[in-house]
């Protein structure tokens, strides 16, 4: 793959306002942003640790990162109202949607963003998805591990109770697949990559080589209070037009990515490269779509058979399509 680089003063085009989201944007008049604070999700490789690099203007509101490392952990802020905003996976929204939901989804990013599977030890003699009846299998709950569990399993007519399925925290799975307690683990991204490179493992499946129903996109997400506050639609319409910019800079600039992600993971380059040469599409930020919504329904109706929640979904009633005609400019 051949990406060509661009120039930092080729990113002049990235600036945004500095002052305020015009009229016909999300209020009746513009608004002043001066004044405004915008709580915002930060994990290693989140899109404000490329801005500097990208020339991207400064927000004209105050971003307060919030550092919060997975789903459950976003939830959480959410509901304490103290997070605007998020990047997280389709999958906890559905578990949260069990109570009052204090977040919508307001848009997609669509591409290769896991590379995730199911990964079994060096020297297994697992060959086949059968043969993990009565094995004892890893994986994160209330997340896209969890569901990509449940459907290879079910793609081979194989339930949960015909293995030994044991949730666990992230790194709870991932030092005790290393210790040799767990036949396999379903995992993704760098961490997998990771095991891989430490431990001779392999994967027994992944999103490149089976129609399990591989999840095709995550999800932006805003607190419900705060895009019901014009200052605040406004400051979250600004920092989503960001971030959609930032994906399209880390996809001509994919040397800066590798080089941050190593930087703020302690993970050597060569693995993020590797991932960067299997990436099969670029992501994106994209607009709510009805195609959107009916994946996510498969897979909340896929939680329901598996009884993994209580009621069912409409996942229709957790998207939110504000900031689709933003997205699309």
């Amino acid at each position: 793959m051949i990406l060509e680089s661009i120039t930092r003063r080729s990113c002049v085009s990235m600036l945004l306002p500095t002052l305020v989201i015009g009229q016909h944007a999300f209020a009746d008049t513009p608004v002043d942003l001066r004044q405004e604070r915008l709580a915002v999700w930060h994990y290693k490789g989140a899109v404000a640790d490329f801005f500097s690099a990208a020339d991207m203007a400064k927000p004209p509101y105050t971003v307060s990162p919030v550092d919060v490392s997975g789903g459950s952990m976003v939830i959480s802020c959410y509901k304490a109202g103290s997070l605007d905003y998020a990047f997280m996976s389709q999958v906890p929204a559905l578990f949260a949607a069990q109570d009052a939901l204090s977040f919508k989804l307001i848009a997609a990013v669509k591409g290769d963003l896991e590379q995730s599977g199911l990964l079994i030890p060096a020297g297994s003699p697992i060959r086949s998805v059968a043969d993990l009846r009565g094995r004892r299998i890893g994986y994160i709950p209330a997340t896209s591990d969890h569901y990509y569990l449940l459907k290879i399993l079910g793609d081979h007519g194989l339930v949960l109770s015909d293995i030994q399925a044991a949730p666990m925290s992230a790194t709870t799975a991932r030092a005790a697949f290393s210790a040799g307690y767990l036949d396999g683990l379903i995992s993704g991204n760098y961490v997998a990559q990771l095991m891989i490179e430490q431990t001779n493992a392999r994967w027994l499946v992944t999103d490149a080589n089976s129609q399990a129903g591989w999840l095709s996109y995550f999800a932006i997400s805003a607190r419900i209070d705060a895009l019901a506050d014009p200052r605040k639609r406004a400051a979250i319409g600004d920092y989503l037009k960001r971030e959609q910019k930032i994906w399209d800079w880390i996809g001509s600039n994919p040397d800066y990515y590798v080089r941050v992600m190593s930087r703020q993971t302690g993970i050597s380059e060569q693995i993020f490269q590797k991932m960067i040469v299997a990436r099969r599409s670029p992501i994106q930020v994209v607009p709510v779509s009805d195609q959107i919504i009916e994946q996510q329904q498969d897979v909340a109706d896929t939680f329901l058979r598996a009884g993994c929640i209580p009621r069912r979904v409409d996942a229709g009633t957790l998207w939110d399509r504000t900031y689709s005609d933003l997205i699309l400019r």
